[in-house]
């Protein structure tokens, strides 16, 4: 192999992480026993590998700068997505040279923003990211425990996102298909319910304590009607799930997501007015009419 030639190979090789090499670190590799019985690109291409890794004073290839760079560039640009692991960096580089593009970061944000839009759940979150979300969640936390509703706005917020995730650990294994092996099935499972909770907190935590109790007084009801459910004996009385037919408004009132913070407020317990109403409608026909109201405008 010629010195042209291995630059040549270089320029190519690992998507041109290791091009550039210093005139010392090519005479090494020219002079190498297996460069010189190399009788395929392949022979080359395994020498190499085992040169990445290594210091260079053992033979070791020094990353080309401006590879170095971009990839930098993307890691502190996009902190809050872990751009810096190894099937996303490959991913990343694969995805510029599939266009015969060099690594840069202009290249790299094209192709990153590619795959955030068509596979959102490939990119796992950062650390940083992590470390960040419970910062701001430490933050309102604080700022709610600082009064007697805030505390009792904390409590609800948990037990909503504790509920919430009970129901997606339930049906986990609908949120993706094992096409990928079984371990990797169950990373992106387990990433798909993290990023899901994740947004119902940031969900939680923007309503107002009225719409949390009318949300848990939901929950509540729900919680009875499973356990009417499982208690009910074929003919000693209707079905829990035949509920009356839901009038055109409650009272005169439409129905709305106000309608119902406002009633999810009034009694505790069994009496509390929502659950009442839930128990004689049922939560899907409520829901349906809020949402049929809403698209109306009716807030």
């Amino acid at each position: 192999m010629t010195l042209q030639e291995l630059r040549q190979f270089l320029t190519t090789f690992d998507y041109g992480r290791w091009r550039d090499q210093p005139i010392g670190v090519e005479n090494a590799l020219l002079g190498s026993e297996q460069i010189q019985s190399a009788r395929t690109f392949a022979d080359v291409e395994n020498f190499l590998a085992q040169k990445i890794g290594l210091p260079v004073e053992k033979g070791g290839l020094i990353e080309n700068p401006q590879y170095v760079e971009a990839h930098q560039t993307l890691r502190q640009k996009y902190w809050q997505y872990a751009v810096g692991i190894i099937p996303v960096v490959g991913r990343l580089n694969a995805g510029c040279w599939a266009k015969r593009q060099p690594i840069t970061i202009e290249n790299l944000e094209r192709v990153l923003q590619d795959i955030l839009a068509k596979e959102p759940n490939f990119i796992p979150r950062s650390e940083a990211w992590g470390e960040h979300l419970q910062q701001k969640q430490n933050e309102q936390q604080a700022r709610r425990e600082a009064t007697a509703q805030g505390r009792a706005a904390s409590a609800l917020e948990a037990e909503l996102l504790a509920a919430k995730r009970e129901e997606l650990n339930k049906g986990r294994v609908k949120l993706t298909k094992p096409t990928m092996g079984e371990a990797l099935w169950a990373q992106k499972a387990d990433q798909r319910i993290a990023d899901l909770l994740e947004k119902e907190s940031t969900r939680l935590a923007n309503l107002s304590f009225e719409e949390l109790q009318a949300e848990k007084s939901q929950l509540d009801a729900k919680k009875d009607q499973e356990k009417a459910s499982k208690q009910y004996v074929p003919g000693s009385r209707p079905a829990p799930t035949q509920y009356k037919p839901i009038p055109p408004d409650y009272h005169g009132e439409p129905w709305s997501m106000k309608l119902l913070s406002r009633l999810g407020g009034i009694g505790t317990g069994p009496d509390n007015r929502l659950r009442r109403v839930i128990r004689e409608w049922g939560a899907d026909q409520i829901n349906a009419a809020v949402r049929a109201n809403t698209e109306k405008g009716v807030s």
